[in-house]
C-alpha cells in the first residue's frame, strides 16, 4: 500500500514538475477600451506578455481580425520569466461608432497555443462635423445571380440612401466577383 502511494505520488508530481518546464504565456490585459477616438486618429495600446513557463516561449504569429488593427510583439522569444511588449494600432480612418476588434497570439505554449486580446472603442466625429456627414446606407449590400451562362449578361442595381444631413458624394465604385 505504501509502495503504491509513494508511487503515485511520484508520477503526480514528475507530472506537475514537466508542466513547469513547459513555456508558458502570460497576459497581464486581455483587453483594451480607447473611449472615443475621432475619427481619422491612430491609437495605439501597449499589452504585455510574459514567459512564466520553465522553457522558451516562441511567438510564431500575431493576427488582427482587421485591416485596421495592427499588431506587433517587440521579441518573438522569451526565455522563462523575460517579457515583451506588444503595441496594437487602431487606425479609425472610415470607421463609426462602437469598434470591437480581436489580435491573436500563436506560440508554443502547450496549454494555450492560442489567446485573444480585444481592443474597443467608440469612432466620433469631430466637434465641427458631428451630426453633418453624410451616411450612406444600403438596404441590401449583395446579391445572388443564380446560374449565369457564359456569355450571358445580367444586370442588377443596387439601390442606396444617403441617411446624413449633407451631401454624399460616390467617388468610385468597384465590383468584386467571386
Amino acid at each position: 500500500m505504501i509502495k503504491n502511494s509513494l508511487y503515485l505520488f511520484f508520477i503526480l508530481s514528475t507530472l506537475n514538475f514537466a508542466q513547469l518546464l513547459q513555456p508558458k504565456l502570460v497576459l497581464q490585459q486581455t483587453n483594451y477600451d480607447f473611449g472615443d477616438i475621432v475619427q481619422g486618429e491612430t491609437v495605439s495600446h501597449i499589452f504585455v506578455l510574459s514567459n512564466s513557463g520553465g522553457d522558451l516561449l516562441s511567438i510564431s504569429n500575431v493576427t488582427a481580425s482587421c485591416g485596421c488593427t495592427a499588431a506587433a510583439p517587440e521579441k518573438k522569444e522569451l526565455a522563462p520569466g523575460e517579457s515583451t511588449n506588444l503595441k496594437v494600432s487602431f487606425n479609425s480612418s472610415g470607421r463609426r461608432g462602437k469598434q470591437n476588434k480581436t489580435i491573436r497570439i500563436y506560440s508554443n505554449d502547450p496549454q494555450n497555443p492560442e489567446m485573444l486580446l480585444t481592443i474597443a472603442g467608440n469612432v466620433i466625429l469631430s466637434g465641427d462635423d458631428t451630426g453633418k456627414s453624410p451616411i450612406i446606407y444600403f438596404p441590401e449590400t449583395q446579391h445572388d445571380f443564380g446560374q449565369v451562362k457564359e456569355g450571358e449578361k445580367v444586370n442588377y442595381t443596387f439601390k442606396f440612401a444617403n441617411k446624413g444631413s449633407s451631401n454624399l458624394i460616390v467617388k468610385d465604385i468597384i465590383i468584386l466577383v467571386s
